[in-house]
């Protein structure tokens, strides 16, 4: 099995154990090389539990009991790290979601957000869609739209709506990006021609994007 494969099993058997099971669900590790962040250094042969959400025990293989129900995963001698934070991504098609697992990235901070990447969220909350954890920003408080400390004061507080209110307003339009915007970076007072122009969905709000 390849690597990416493997990792795609293991992705949809942490899923499946978040919204099939009542209980916590325990997972098992086993006969894997832990790479701890306390300290540089490799941890060999070791068993790692996780129950629900959180990791519950890791030790030498011989000295941690797997529990009878758990779901035991063979490591065979593979490398097991922390997942990754990718603190500053432009999410514009939810194909990206599954390249971020693949690569280590189970955690994702997204500038420029819509309310598309609302329902996105939620949506990979519920299980619905395998992807890293999301957390969303608001539209972009950029020029040409703000130039003055009072323009971004007022911008950043049209933001500040109820989350019933964002989630309504998310369930009726399903608002997303009309077009994939350029990868080319766009700075304050520059001028790309490869840079497209995307509408945002909130009132008033026009930016570009780019990354």
């Amino acid at each position: 099995m390849s690597t990416l494969a493997t990792a795609f099993t293991l992705l949809a058997l942490l899923q499946s154990s978040k919204t099939d099971t009542p209980g916590p669900a325990a997972l098992a590790f086993v006969g894997v090389h832990v790479l701890p962040m306390s300290e540089e250094r490799v941890l060999r042969d070791q068993t790692v539990l996780v129950e629900g959400e959180r990791i519950v025990r890791v030790g030498p293989v011989g000295e941690v009991q797997v529990p009878a129900c758990a779901t035991r995963v063979e490591g065979l001698g593979r490398f097991l790290a922390p997942g990754l934070i990718d603190s500053h991504v432009h999410l514009m098609d939810e194909g990206d979601l599954l390249v971020y697992l693949a690569n280590g990235v189970t955690t994702v901070r997204n500038l420029k957000g819509l309310p598309w990447h609302l329902e996105l969220r939620e949506r990979i909350a519920r299980g619905e869609v395998l992807g890293p954890h999301l957390v969303t920003s608001g539209p972009f408080v950029n020029e040409p739209r703000v130039h003055t400390v009072e323009d971004v004061q007022r911008a950043v507080a049209e933001q500040l709506v109820p989350a019933t209110t964002a989630s309504r307003s998310t369930a009726s339009s399903r608002a997303r990006p009309t077009k994939r915007c350029s990868r080319r970076p766009r700075w304050p007072g520059s001028r790309s021609s490869g840079t497209r122009r995307a509408t945002c969905p909130w009132s008033g709000c026009s930016s570009s994007a780019g990354k």
